[in-house]
């Protein structure tokens, strides 16, 4: 199913402060920001915010151990992707045009995804403090029939994957003088054992850290539960 179908949200209450102008959109933006399985994806217009999060160990576990494991930074060419902000609806019509005007920019941005089999971007038009602290964004895509990527579901860059071949002659063998070629996406994989030497350099250069970019009480109580306070 490619609609939202979670109306226990709203009966929750959640969007109840915009009155009745929560469209499907901001919800899934809100829900997917706060941990909720959703069709958006989290991410962030900060390289540096991406590497914080690349680099962040798991929470300790009963004993007190933290479990030390490799953590990837990816990086998406959105350049050419369509956007939204979670407020806005199809152009040239009104809400009362509607059949469902909550759901309509949601509705639209998955049926032109399906038709261009590309993600969307999402703008939350009414960031909360830790999506500006993140500069956070969301990536969103209907399902495809198809996949153009190969192990990437429901998410599909545009292009094909390069491949090793061609990455190795883009990226060393045919590298000139200009912008690089582009690259509809990749990931760098930071070995566990690199993590604390990232970490130290973006907390004192760029001031990433968790009371930075988790400005809020649901921050401090992770990072409480973390004893990450600094």
């Amino acid at each position: 199913n490619q609609t939202f179908s979670s109306p226990e949200a709203r009966t929750w209450g959640l969007g109840r402060d915009l009155g009745t102008s929560a469209t499907d959109m901001h919800m899934l933006a809100v829900l997917q920001h706060h941990g909720v399985p959703t069709r958006l994806i989290d991410v962030t217009a900060n390289p540096m915010t991406a590497l914080w999060f690349a680099t962040e160990e798991h929470k300790p576990e009963a004993d007190g151990n933290v479990r030390r494991s490799p953590g990837v930074l990816f990086a998406v060419d959105v350049t050419k992707t369509d956007w939204y902000e979670t407020f806005h609806h199809t152009e040239g019509q009104t809400w009362g045009h509607m059949e469902d005007p909550l759901g309509a920019s949601y509705a639209h941005a998955l049926a032109k995804s399906q038709k261009s089999r590309a993600m969307f971007r999402a703008f939350p038009a009414l960031p909360d403090e830790r999506m500006k602290a993140q500069e956070g964004f969301f990536l969103g895509s209907a399902v495809p029939k198809r996949h153009k990527a190969p192990g990437v579901l429901g998410l599909n860059p545009i292009g094909l994957p390069p491949g090793e071949d061609k990455l190795d002659k883009l990226l060393f063998k045919e590298r000139g003088p200009g912008r690089p070629a582009s690259v509809p996406f990749c990931a760098i994989v930071i070995p566990a054992h690199v993590k604390d030497k990232i970490r130290d350099p973006l907390k004192r250069t760029y001031n990433r850290r968790r009371r930075v970019l988790f400005p809020d009480v649901d921050g401090f109580r992770e990072g409480l539960s973390r004893t990450q306070l600094d």
